[in-house]
């Protein structure tokens, strides 16, 4: 028989498996972090463009040789 978590807080539901919540809880902090750093990118070409300057962006892809 499968538990469901529900709307049960992550800690309580898998308190008895805390290997399994340390991994969840690293990679939950880790989306937090790329988030974080995606919308810094954006924000920050938001404000180069409004200073009128000609702008040039690429991706990551294109800086690797």
């Amino acid at each position: 028989m499968t538990k469901k978590k529900g709307t049960k807080d992550i800690k309580g539901f898998l308190k008895f498996d805390p290997s399994r919540l340390a991994k969840i809880l690293i990679q939950a902090k880790k989306l937090l972090a790329d988030a974080a750093v995606n919308t810094s990118r954006v924000v920050l070409l938001e404000v180069l463009k409004s200073t009128g300057l000609p702008i040039e962006t690429g991706s990551a892809r294109k800086t690797q040789v």
